[in-house]
């Protein structure tokens, strides 16, 4: 869908925002505290899950990594099965294991898990979150669902594992070269407060002449040395090497975070951001002196840091009170001024997530230089890599971020590439044209790619709640409706290859910068509803394979990636969630919108779980940041349709927020008939206000409206209630509603009857 949020907030339009929230009487605070303290006594009851295996079955040792206090004892045979037992804690959140845990004797894995004993009825995938499946003390039987592993895992002793991905298009499996040089891992360590990046590799079949080889730094396209970073003196054909570079944590002690300072060669004295580079092993030929970083032969495939989030200066991530949540955008502004006859009504909407869009264009507001006074001189605020950047404080959303925090609220930011004389060097140099909504990023031209780097970084510090006016961001997405690079992530010139070659390697930047500051963060790739058909670029299903199949071969494959999806109905003037065309439940299908969501998680769930850092297995998660369904002349069903979205989302345990369109009609989009809004272009109520107000409310006076508005019939004439509609587990109820809500009898005094 197409944004036209702008992506500043200024203090009104905090404001604004801090009005979804509701203003709770003090005497309900007061019950609210006693209410967590009787919550976090019941945190410590526990509740059993009994995992049913089969017969035939082996157990691995990924068992440790994925089930609580895991032993040898917690496996036993029951009438010739397996079966695991494990312990959970009430009100804590865990995923369910699978993928790796065990293997049959057909040579299947466990991709899902049922509560039926024949396999049939709801399933839950390996890897999924889940919280209370049972009550405290009770039992919960779960049933394994088998299936053949992917055809990019292989079997050995410890289980099943990805090995690393071999792009068919490009030459990114860093083969060894032809000195036999190889560099093996680079990973980040923390001990104490101290933080280091170790590096390892072998020197492979050729000794250097002097015996001296060189941690370089090098271009991840071009394989140039960008960097020398240091050096080990005495090497032997055959030995193995390592690196440890001791990274700053601490500002007030004069080295930034997470980076360490070059003693020797070209760069002496340039200070790195560890997590950032593809590093190398390099040698100086004879006759060469070290002076020039061209004099300098690369011996070795390049590697990525992984693990990131290990040196991370938080662990920060907010679930939300629910999944219900909506994007931030110009008429937040109308709503925030007192003086607006519409402004008492925006607390209505009491949303749990808050979407907001960032231009580049925005957070740059100088050229980069290199001369440390001349930038002091002028106000430049952030150092990357020997150069000085200039970025804007006041447009960064960590300021609104804190306040949001602060209420409950979780936050999500989308980074645009748009276009402006400051900000065109990060465009792609063979996308870099005037007039296009947003642009592919530069990942070979080292100035365009570091400037990229620098933003990302600041940006890290920022969303990681580094500055201690600053909050932190849960999500963060990069681009808008990638899949779609004609309209809303322009590739130009660039092939298939290079196109998705420059996505992959910039969300990795991102990825690493995001999460070495704050562990708990989620990045998204973005992709629209074109699942299976490429009707501005290329289809959503084909980025995320592509994705998938880069993203192996980075860091190990253990980058916990995550989906930006955008499942409006076909075609975007499809007045209801229920109608509309080229949906279905196969894979096949031609659009995933709300109706068929499902197929797009069964989809990731089958196709995308990998191994992530910590060993345990990883399925990506789903956000869905943008969807909605016209109000103008349909508020009913737009309000049923609303309702019903958020149930579905609630209930699939992939999806983590349900972020809808907008609070008010967007002018321009009202135009197309895109009439999305909770509020009229002039500010009055639709129906749906007050739907999506108290559809995750679990109190009489929230639960009277829904029942009394029955907006499941609009969706089927013949249902008995929600649990009757696709998409919804018969279970709803225990989904739907917001945690940490005050008693029935106290609820009512929070919503006046309006």
């Amino acid at each position: 869908m197409r944004n036209y949020c702008r992506g500043k907030l200024n203090k009104r339009e905090i404001e604004g925002l801090l009005a979804v929230l509701v203003i709770v009487p003090a005497a309900v605070l007061l019950f609210a505290m006693l209410f967590s303290a009787r919550t976090a006594a019941a945190a410590g009851e526990s509740y059993t899950v009994k995992y049913h295996l089969g017969g035939g079955v082996k157990v691995y040792e990924n068992a440790e990594k994925m089930i609580p206090d895991f032993s040898s004892s917690s496996v036993e045979e029951e009438d010739g099965e397996v079966v695991i037992t494990a312990a959970y804690k009430t009100m804590q959140t865990y995923a369910l294991p699978g993928n790796f845990l065990a293997k049959n004797s057909e040579g299947k894995i466990v991709t899902a898990w049922t509560a039926s004993e024949n396999g049939t009825g709801a399933r839950r995938y390996a890897g999924a979150p889940f919280k209370n499946l049972g009550g405290a003390g009770s039992t919960v039987d779960l049933y394994a669902v088998w299936s053949k592993p992917g055809a990019n895992m292989y079997f050995d002793e410890s289980g099943y594992v990805f090995p690393e991905y071999t792009e068919p298009e490009e030459d990114d499996d860093e083969p060894e070269s032809d000195t036999g040089a190889v560099i093996t891992c680079a990973k980040t360590t923390k001990e104490g407060k101290k933080l280091y990046v170790d590096i390892a590799g072998t020197i492979g079949k050729t000794a250097p002449e002097d015996g001296t080889v060189y941690l370089a730094a090098i271009n991840q396209n071009t394989k140039a040395v960008e960097y020398i970073v240091t050096s080990a003196d005495g090497k032997s054909a055959g030995d193995e090497i390592s690196y440890r570079l001791a990274l700053g944590n601490d500002t007030s002690a004069g080295m930034p975070f997470h980076r360490y300072e070059i003693t020797e060669g070209p760069s002496e004295g340039t200070r790195i951001t560890a997590v950032m580079p593809m590093y190398a092993l390099a040698v100086l030929p004879a006759g060469k002196n070290g002076n020039k970083l061209t004099d300098y032969q690369v011996i070795s495939g390049g590697v990525y840091v992984s693990s990131p989030e290990d040196i991370a200066y938080t662990d920060s991530y907010n679930e939300g009170r629910s999944k219900k949540g909506i994007q931030g955008s110009e008429s937040v502004l109308d709503v925030s001024d007192p003086a607006s006859p519409v402004y008492v009504n925006e607390e209505y909407a009491d949303v749990s997530h808050v979407f907001m869009n960032r231009n580049v264009s925005e957070l740059v507001q100088a050229a980069p230089l290199t001369s440390l006074s001349e930038a002091t001189t002028l106000g430049y605020n952030y150092e990357y890599n020997g150069k000085y950047y200039k970025f804007n404080d006041s447009a960064s959303p960590a300021g609104a971020c804190k306040i949001l925090n602060e209420k409950g609220v979780s936050t999500t930011v989308q980074i645009n590439l748009d276009y402006s004389d400051l900000d065109k060097k990060m465009i792609h140099s063979k996308a870099r044209t005037k007039g296009k909504k947003y642009y592919s990023w530069e990942n070979s031209e080292t100035e365009g790619r570091e400037m990229m780097e620098a933003l990302f970084c600041w940006l890290g510090e920022q969303f990681a709640g580094v500055g201690v006016e600053d909050g932190y961001v849960s999500n963060i997405i990069l681009g808008n409706e990638v899949n779609s690079c004609n309209a809303w992530h322009y590739k130009g010139s660039m092939s298939d290859a290079e196109f998705f070659g420059s996505y992959a390697q910039t969300y990795r930047a991102l990825y690493n910068a995001m999460k070495s500051y704050n562990a708990g963060a989620k990045v998204y790739v973005c992709v629209d509803q074109c699942f299976n058909t490429a009707e501005y670029g290329y289809s959503a299903k084909n980025l995320l394979d592509r994705c998938n199949n880069l993203f192996a071969a980075m860091e190990n494959g253990t980058m916990d990636w995550n989906i930006a999806a955008h499942p409006y109905s076909h075609p975007l003037t499809a007045a209801n969630l229920w109608t509309g065309t080229g949906s279905s439940d196969s894979e096949s299908t031609t659009y995933i919108t709300m109706y068929n969501l499902s197929v797009l998680t069964d989809y990731i769930s089958k196709k995308y779980v990998h191994t992530g850092s910590d060993g345990s297995s990883k399925t990506p998660m789903v956000i869905l940041s943008e969807q909605g369904w016209k109000g103008k002349n349909n508020e009913t069903n737009q309000a049923a349709s609303l309702v019903y979205g958020y149930y579905i989302s609630a209930c699939n345990p992939l999806v983590t927020a349900f972020e809808i369109r907008a609070l008010r009609d967007d002018s321009t989009e009202a135009a197309a008939g895109l009439t999305m809004g909770l509020l009229n272009d002039d500010g009055t109520e639709r129906e749906s206000l007050k739907a999506y107000r108290y559809c995750d409310y679990n109190t009489s006076y929230a639960k009277e409206i829904m029942a009394d508005r029955a907006y499941y019939k609009n969706v089927n004439s013949g249902a008995a209630s929600w649990a009757d509609l696709k998409g919804i587990s018969s279970d709803y109820e225990n989904c739907i509603y917001r945690s940490g809500d005050f008693a029935d009898a106290l609820g009512n005094c929070c919503f006046p009857n309006k």
